[in-house]
């Protein structure tokens, strides 16, 4: 059996300060760390982060259908939200599934503003996002089969839309023991008078039955 650890993330926008959203990725790094030495780590939630880009060297982690795609910024940053995920994946070894599939543009929107006024209206890059990511290990990104998003269920007064998750979980297949055979004594042992006198005697030490007189 594989013990799956699943893990519910928020990470601060990028609004505060750099300290306090790379504390966060540090403790999300100890606790992938920690829990991946008994199986498949999962990690969802909101991200905060636009990953519209990746490099050449970020494509373990970081897959090919970005949302809204763009090229990367003139300037390398290392302070956004995207800049300390990437270093968190290529540290522990996970990857954003999201990006490994290959999704209809509505598929890829998590989020979408109130100014747009319906979840369900037509995609505008000023109010709809993908901020809602699953975090997988690397050796474990085939048991993510699917990822839905559905905007039309609304749980509560959240802009965020519901995201459905379709895992094939592996299970290690426990060979059967053996059974052991148990031992027979022939019948015709116990016809033998010598090896019944030698039953009784052994039995009777054991029970610490006095022998009757022959």
């Amino acid at each position: 059996v594989i013990s799956l650890t699943l893990l519910g993330i928020y990470c601060p926008h990028e609004g505060v300060d750099v300290e306090a959203r790379e504390r966060f990725f540090d403790e999300l790094n100890g606790a992938t760390t920690s829990y991946s030495k008994a199986g498949p780590v999962l990690a969802c939630g909101d991200l905060n982060t636009h990953l519209k880009y990746r490099y050449a060297e970020e494509s373990a982690f970081f897959g090919p259908h970005l949302f809204d795609c763009q090229g990367p910024p003139a300037v390398q940053t290392v302070d956004t939200n995207r800049d300390l995920l990437a270093q968190y994946c290529s540290a522990t070894g996970m990857a954003v599934k999201n990006t490994f599939l290959h999704k209809s543009t509505h598929q890829q929107i998590t989020f979408y503003d109130r100014r747009c006024h319906t979840p369900m209206g037509a995609f505008d890059p000023r109010w709809h996002r993908q901020l809602d990511l699953l975090l997988c290990s690397s050796d474990y990104l085939q048991m993510v089969h699917d990822i839905v998003s559905r905007p039309d269920i609304r749980v509560g007064p959240t802009t965020h839309h519901l995201q459905i998750a379709k895992l094939h979980i592996p299970i290690r297949k426990t060979e059967a023991q053996p059974k052991k055979k148990r031992g027979k004594i022939p019948w015709d042992l116990w016809q033998d008078r010598e090896v019944k006198t030698q039953i009784e005697r052994q039995l009777q030490v054991a029970l610490s039955i006095p022998r009757a007189a022959a």
